[in-house]
């Protein structure tokens, strides 16, 4: 992209333009008419004008995220399009694609390419009202709409729940209900400073864990971790503890279960006449019974972390990854070249630990707990 100088905007005016993808088709609308070269493409794109000033407020708190500007009601007259034929064969501009981004104009010209405009919202179109009979025949009013107010996706699923179903063998009434947690990057060590050295602590009891499949009849109990896949399974160790004091360690497995998701556990094995078995580790670790329920923690510090990388690279633990993630549950559009753009640097900042709140929407997760953390502005309806 060239740069822009600053008498290209000085005493300029601002040119909003709409661009809507209608079935292979893209309509362009526009403050003024104007042409704008396309540098990717060798060509000059007509925008028509026939766009009045939208609703739009911007703001701005440098760091931190607008969540004002989420939906923009507009009215349109595409000239080559008749929405009460469109109807009558199945269709309509519900679910199009609407780009609003700006340019400066001086004179009616400008010096923008379409690489060089300014995204301000990308949405889908909604609540379509069109065949007035007093309007133009195509003449739609509706709704551009990229909105966190009704999309409030969760970040954990039902899944998450355990419930005997989903097992092929019981489990014990005390787990039943229970909310496993999705647990991402690597933890489970922390600086431990003693007799003037620093050391690390690998031995964080950091997740809750439950002893989700089996019973004390079997020879092998199983302590769900997490609800999804993890990293190095088979190899990456994971420490259970049962809060009286005793522990084992075990390599954390995946299993899938009767709906087809995949399941995290660490197995603990009973072999009579032998109780360590053939555990890794194991320090008078006590299972539950129908008289007596232990509460049981999961220390991550042998494993190499949580729930992969999106990008296959490690633990999901880089501000970009995780927010790429819990973006793709929301529904929403977002721009990821963008972000993965931003991954060189943002990814520099590394998160860890866990979530057990099936209330929590996705959004708010991220922005309260990573996006705050760092040095961006995300605006919910733009185009960043």
């Amino acid at each position: 992209m060239d740069t822009i100088k600053r008498s290209d905007i000085e005493q300029g005016d601002i040119c909003f333009l709409l661009d809507v993808e209608y079935f292979g088709a893209i309509y362009r609308f526009s403050t003024v008419p104007i042409d704008i070269e396309d540098i990717a493409e060798n060509t000059v794109i007509p925008y028509r004008g026939a766009l009045e000033d939208p609703p739009v407020n911007l703001q701005s708190d440098l760091l931190g995220v607008d969540l004002e500007a989420n939906t923009i009601s507009l009215q349109l007259t595409f000239e080559e399009v008749d929405w009460v034929s469109e109807f009558l064969k199945g269709r309509t501009i519900n679910d199009a694609i609407c780009t609003l981004s700006m340019i400066i104009v001086i004179e009616g010209k400008t010096k923008f390419t379409q690489q060089d405009r300014i995204g301000i919202f990308k949405g889908r179109a909604l609540d379509a009202i069109f065949g007035a009979p007093d309007a133009q025949r195509g003449t739609v009013s509706f709704t551009i709409e990229n909105s966190v107010n009704v999309r409030e996706a969760k970040l954990l699923g039902e899944e998450h729940i355990i419930i005997e179903d989903n097992y092929s063998i019981p489990i014990i009434e005390k787990s039943k209900g229970k909310i496993v947690p999705f647990v991402f990057g690597e933890l489970g060590t922390s600086v431990r400073e003693q007799a003037g050295s620093i050391s690390l602590n690998d031995e964080l009891r950091c997740t809750p864990c439950y002893q989700a499949g089996g019973t004390v009849t079997l020879f092998t109990q199983y302590f769900q971790v997490a609800y999804h896949q993890v990293m190095n399974p088979g190899t990456s160790l994971v420490k259970i503890f049962d809060g009286q004091g005793g522990s084992f360690t075990n390599p954390v497995e995946i299993e899938v279960d009767s709906k087809g998701f995949l399941h995290a556990y660490v197995p603990f094995y009973l072999i009579v006449g032998s109780p360590e078995g053939t555990n890794v580790q194991y320090d008078n670790f006590q299972v539950s019974s129908p008289e007596i329920a232990f509460q049981y923690y999961a220390s991550w510090g042998g494993s190499r972390g949580g729930i992969p990388s999106i990008n296959g690279d490690g633990p999901m633990g880089g501000a970009v990854d995780l927010s790429l993630y819990v973006l793709d549950k929301t529904d929403l559009l977002y721009d990821y070249s963008s972000w993965n753009g931003l991954a060189p640097v943002l990814d520099r900042y590394k998160f860890g630990g866990f979530v057990n709140d099936l209330d929590i929407p996705a959004l708010d997760w991220i922005q309260q707990n990573i996006w705050s953390m760092l040095p961006i502005m995300v605006v919910m309806g733009g185009m960043e």
